[in-house]
């Protein structure tokens, strides 16, 4: 089965006071992973919390090793 998306999707980071430190606005289509790679270049140190759709191994390494970025996905109550 095909599924089609259409439409934005809007990726952000944002502090714990709330203020947002960075964002991208993607078309639906786009995976979830190319903002994590742009990301790198602009936050250091920093814990993010995302879905399923920012899953990736070798992403949260390079994330860790490249920037200090912990990458923190919480399981989802069944």
């Amino acid at each position: 089965q095909k599924t089609h998306y259409y439409g934005y999707k809007l990726h952000s980071v944002c502090g714990l006071s709330g203020v947002i430190r960075s964002f991208n606005l993607t078309k639906a289509f786009v995976h979830d992973i190319y903002y994590l790679q742009e990301v790198k270049y602009e936050l250091f140190n920093y814990t993010l919390i995302g879905d399923r759709g920012y899953l990736s191994t070798s992403i949260q390494f390079d994330l860790f090793e490249t920037a200090r970025i912990e990458l923190s996905l919480p399981y989802r109550a069944i």
